[in-house]
């Protein structure tokens, strides 16, 4: 196990938002957000992150927020994760969490066909669009619901080939049900961020930031 992988699989201490910021231990900050169709389990993944375990029951949110430390090596960094919402009506919105985002997370389903189409036609044009230099994580999710025989369920080659095809910077297959890769999702988006690089800056216009 790698130094960064143990520290976010055991070193994760969750925080509020100003207590984080204001610790001046914390000189470092991830913003990852979660992007994909509706109904995919984005939520889920978070949830089961931040506590741990899986919550067979909870309510979507159309934006949330969670911080935590991370301690990465000698520095200690504040992980700031962000969920959006995938329905059309929250187009114009969602983009709002977009320009201070470091990785984005983007997700589609084992078992949801149109949710990986969504991945080249509209998840990673978005974020690029939004943000060109940050980091691209492509996650599938829900692999417990995996059938090997069943011919609408996603393989691991065509994510893999996904990956290739939008230039995402890692893959991974997980299970919030399971707690499967779950930790390795983020642990593999703030590795893209922390051993990536120089990183450009590109300038971004007047925002408002959640």
């Amino acid at each position: 196990m790698t130094v960064l992988s143990y520290a976010i699989n055991s070193g994760c201490e969750r925080s509020d938002m100003s207590n984080s910021i204001s610790d001046k231990r914390v000189h470092k900050h991830i913003r990852i957000t979660v992007v994909g169709d509706g109904n995919i389990g984005k939520t889920c993944l978070l949830i089961c992150y931040k506590d741990k375990k899986f919550q067979e029951y909870y309510i979507p949110t159309v934006f949330d927020s969670y911080s935590m430390t991370v301690p990465i090596g000698d520095e200690r960094y504040t992980i700031i994760l962000r969920d959006t919402a995938g329905q059309e009506e929250y187009d114009r919105l969602r983009p709002l969490a977009y320009p201070d985002t470091d990785v984005f997370v983007v997700c589609f389903a084992v078992n949801n066909r149109a949710s990986f189409r969504s991945v080249e036609k509209k998840w990673v044009p978005e974020v690029r669009h939004h943000k060109p230099y940050a980091k691209v994580i492509l996650v599938c999710t829900k692999i417990d619901l995996r059938e090997d025989d069943n011919p609408d369920h996603l393989t691991t080659l065509e994510g893999k080939q996904m990956q290739k095809k939008v230039k995402a910077d890692r893959f991974v297959e997980c299970s919030s049900k399971l707690m499967q890769n779950v930790s390795k999702v983020f642990a593999e988006a703030m590795a893209a961020y922390i051993f990536s690089p120089q990183k450009k800056k590109a300038s971004t216009p007047n925002c408002v930031y959640l």
